[in-house]
């Protein structure tokens, strides 16, 4: 797979986090030739440290990873998330490459 972008996302872009708050990633990444050829392309990858039964603590953290076709299809529908990711601030891109300068 091969990172097209990462980024910070949800309350500590937004401003609205506390000292209680978990961290959220969003990215967008190519899937390998390998699974393109499989049909195996996923749409999206979500990993979290917290537990599904109970509240995020402020040391979890939440990642979501797109597929670029999967990210295009959302921004095409107009869904709030992945505009969001389209205009977050550079400040709190983490890793970037041209092909992501080239969509947002």
């Amino acid at each position: 797979m091969e990172p097209v972008v990462e980024m910070v996302f949800g309350s500590k872009v937004y401003g609205t986090s506390t000292p209680e708050s978990d961290t959220d990633y969003k990215g967008v990444a190519i899937p390998s030739g390998k699974y393109i050829i499989l049909q195996q392309v996923f749409s999206s990858i979500n990993t979290s440290t917290g537990n599904d039964s109970s509240k995020n603590t402020k040391d979890d953290v939440d990642r979501e990873i797109y597929s670029l076709h999967y990210y295009l299809k959302l921004l095409a529908e107009g869904q709030t998330g992945a505009i969001d990711m389209s205009f977050t601030p550079k400040k709190n891109i983490i890793q970037t490459s041209p092909t992501w300068e080239k969509i947002s």
